[in-house]
C-alpha cells in the first residue's frame, strides 16, 4: 500500500529512534486498569462535567508539549511536502518554516512561492479543477487520494484561497471541485470524506468525470463499511473522518438514519475497544484495534497512542473527556512528547500526536474569545483533592524557561541532485525566545524560490484508476453544496511582504478546528 501512515516503519527512510527512556525497562501488564495519575481525581463511573482547567495542570502539560515541539523547524525547499503537510495539520496557520534565517509561514510559504519538490509541482490544475500531487515515493507527497487537501482542511481556509502555479492560480474550491471529480469506487475515500466535510453540506450530491453518482451519505457508506483494524495507522484516520460526517450530520438538525447511524454506532463501538486494549501506563495498544499489545519504541508509542488519540479527541462526548482512562491517556501522550523533546521523531507520528493534544485541549479548555469573569462566590477548589498512589510513569517535569541547546527535526527527504543544507539550516533547530508582549513587528525577506527551468509536461492519472468512459461535463458542484456557516481564516494577500512577530515566534494560539 502506498501509504504515508507507514512513517514508523520506515526509519531508514525517514529517521532513526534514539534511546529510549529507561522508564520503559519494563512493559507494563496489559488489561490491568490504568493507575491514577497524580493530577485530579476522576471516578469512571461519575465523570465531572464542565471542569475548571484554567489551573489544570494536565491542560499546562499539553501547552507545554505543544509549545516545545513547535519549536522543531521544517525546512522549506527542503524537507517533502507530505512532512510539511504534516506539520501544517498540528499548528495551522501557526506552522512556520526555516528559510535561510527567516521564519516563515508554512501555508502562505506554499501559497505564494509555487515551491516543487524532486522538481515536480505541489499543485497540478486538472479538466475539473486541481490535485494536490500524487504519491511517487514514501513521505514525499501525499500517500493517498485527497490527503493532503484533508491535512491543510483542519486549517479551514476560505474555498476562494489562491495558491500560485506554473499554469496559474488555484484555489481551495478547485481542489474540492477536483477531489470531488476524481473519487471513484476503486479508490480510497477516507482523506476524500474528511477533507470534503469540512467544507461541504451533508446532503451534498454530485457526478463525478465518469458519470458516477456520489454524495456525502455515499462516502460515509463506503467509510462504514470498511475493516477498521486493517486500515492505514490502524483505521483511525477511518475513524477520525467518520466522526467529523457524523458530528456535522447531527449539528445539522437531522436525526441519524441508514449510514449515518451506522457510522455512530461504529464511531462508538471504536471508542470502547480503545479503552479496553488500554495499557496500564495509559499509552493505546501497539496494534491499535487487532488486540492488546505493548512497545517501548519511542516512534511506536507516538503512532498507535497518537493515532488513538487523535480520533478519542474527537468522538468523546464531552462529558466524557474528563473520564481518568482518558486523562492517563493524554499524560502519557504529552509528557513523552515533552520527554523526547530533543530526539528526532517521524513526523507523522509526531504531529498526528500534537493535532490530539491540540483538539484535546481546545474541547475541554476552548478558546476564549472574552474576559473571563470571576465571581468571588467561584469555590477556591474545583477539583478533588489529587490521589497519593505513584502515578505508573514519572512525568518530565514541565519545562517553562526556554531550551538553550538546539532542538533536531526529523531527517528530510534528500531531493536528487540537490545538495543537503547545512547542519545549521537542515539538522537542528533554535528554540525561541520567550516572547514579551510587544507591538513591534519586524518585516522578513520576500519568501519563495522560483525554478530556473519549467517543469517538463506531465500527464498524472488519478490513482488508484478507475474504468474509465466518457468524461461528463458538470458545472462546478460546490457552489450549491459549500456549507456556508462553516468558519473560515482569511485569504492573506500574496503582494504583501510576510510580517513575523518581534521575538521570532510566539506561543501556539488555540484554535478551534470542530465544525459542529
Amino acid at each position: 500500500m502506498k501509504s504515508g501512515c507507514r512513517a514508523a516503519r520506515l526509519a531508514s527512510v525517514c529517521v532513526l529512534s534514539l534511546p529510549l527512556s529507561s522508564a520503559w525497562a519494563q512493559a507494563p501488564e496489559v488489561g490491568v486498569p490504568p493507575q491514577r495519575l497524580p493530577i485530579t481525581q476522576v471516578s469512571d463511573a461519575q465523570p465531572i462535567a464542565d471542569v475548571q482547567t484554567a489551573k489544570d495542570p494536565l491542560i499546562e502539560q499539553i501547552d507545554e508539549a505543544i509549545r516545545l515541539n513547535g519549536q522543531r523547524y521544517l525546512t522549506a525547499n527542503y524537507h517533502s511536502p507530505w512532512q510539511i503537510f504534516h506539520g501544517i495539520l498540528a499548528y495551522h496557520q501557526d506552522f512556520q518554516l526555516k528559510l535561510g534565517e527567516q521564519k516563515v509561514s508554512a501555508i502562505e510559504w506554499v501559497a505564494t512561492a509555487n515551491p516543487r519538490f524532486d522538481g515536480q509541482p505541489l499543485f497540478l490544475k486538472t479538466q475539473h479543477g486541481a490535485k494536490f500531487h500524487p504519491f511517487t515515493r514514501p513521505m514525499a507527497f501525499e500517500g493517498h487520494p485527497a490527503q493532503t487537501l484533508a491535512l491543510l482542511s483542519e486549517s479551514h481556509l476560505p474555498v476562494d484561497y489562491k495558491f500560485k502555479t506554473d499554469q496559474g492560480e488555484v484555489t481551495i474550491g478547485d481542489l474540492l471541485n477536483g477531489t470531488m471529480m476524481e473519487v471513484n469506487t476503486g479508490g480510497e475515500v477516507t482523506w476524500v470524506l474528511w477533507a470534503l466535510i469540512n467544507y461541504l453540506k451533508v446532503d451534498a450530491q454530485w457526478t463525478n468525470q465518469w458519470g458516477q453518482a456520489w454524495s456525502m451519505e455515499t462516502l460515509v457508506q463506503h467509510e462504514v463499511r470498511m475493516n477498521t483494524p486493517y486500515g492505514p495507522c490502524g483505521g483511525n484516520h477511518n475513524l477520525f473522518a467518520l466522526t467529523r460526517a457524523r458530528d456535522k450530520y447531527i449539528a445539522s438538525g437531522r436525526t441519524l438514519r441508514g449510514p449515518w447511524l451506522e457510522a455512530d454506532q461504529k464511531v462508538k463501538q471504536y471508542v470502547e475497544y480503545a479503552r479496553r486494549m488500554q495499557n496500564s501506563d495509559g499509552s493505546f495498544s501497539k496494534e491499535f484495534y487487532k488486540g492488546p499489545g505493548y512497545t517501548q519504541d519511542m516512534n511506536q508509542r507516538f503512532n498507535t497512542t497518537g493515532h488513538t488519540m487523535e480520533f478519542l479527541s474527537v468522538a468523546l462526548p464531552q462529558e466524557r473527556l474528563q473520564e481518568q482512562w482518558v486523562r492517563n491517556a493524554v499524560h502519557v501522550l504529552s509528557s513523552e512528547l515533552i520527554t523526547h523533546r530533543k530526539a528526532s521523531v517521524d513526523c507523522g507520528p509526531l504531529y498526528h500526536s500534537l493535532n490530539a493534544l491540540r483538539i484535546y485541549r481546545d474541547r475541554v479548555q476552548p478558546p476564549k474569545t472574552m474576559t473571563a469573569v470571576i465571581t468571588p462566590e467561584t469555590p477556591a477548589t474545583t477539583l478533588p483533592p489529587a490521589p497519593t498512589s505513584p502515578a505508573p510513569m514519572t512525568p518530565a517535569p514541565v519545562v517553562t524557561a526556554p531550551e538553550t541547546t538546539p532542538l533536531p527535526i526529523p531527517v528530510p527527504l534528500l531531493q536528487p541532485g540537490l545538495p543537503a543544507p547545512s547542519a545549521k539550516d537542515a539538522v537542528t533547530a533554535t528554540p525561541a525566545e520567550t516572547p514579551k508582549p510587544t507591538t513591534e513587528r519586524i518585516v522578513a525577506k520576500p519568501i519563495g524560490m522560483a525554478p530556473t527551468t519549467p517543469a517538463p509536461a506531465m500527464v498524472i492519472e488519478p490513482f488508484p484508476l478507475a474504468p474509465k468512459s466518457a468524461a461528463v461535463a458538470a458545472p462546478a458542484p460546490t457552489a450549491s453544496n459549500i456549507d456556508p456557516s462553516a468558519p473560515r481564516l482569511p485569504q492573506p494577500n500574496p503582494s504583501a511582504p510576510v510580517v513575523q512577530p518581534a521575538n521570532d515566534r510566539g506561543p501556539i494560539s488555540a484554535l478551534e478546528t470542530i465544525n459542529r
